[in-house]
């Protein structure tokens, strides 16, 4: 139980890797749009 968990655990990190700086690359993009302060 404790091995299945820690691949779940694992896969879910792989996920978050590619998720969150995609998620922040489109924040910035959207904000460089209303406030071109972000682009610096």
């Amino acid at each position: 139980m404790k091995e299945a968990t820690a691949v779940y655990y694992r896969n879910n990190d792989k996920k978050a890797q590619v998720r969150v700086p995609a998620l922040i690359r489109y924040v910035c993009f959207f904000y460089i749009t209303v406030n071109p302060v972000c682009s610096s």
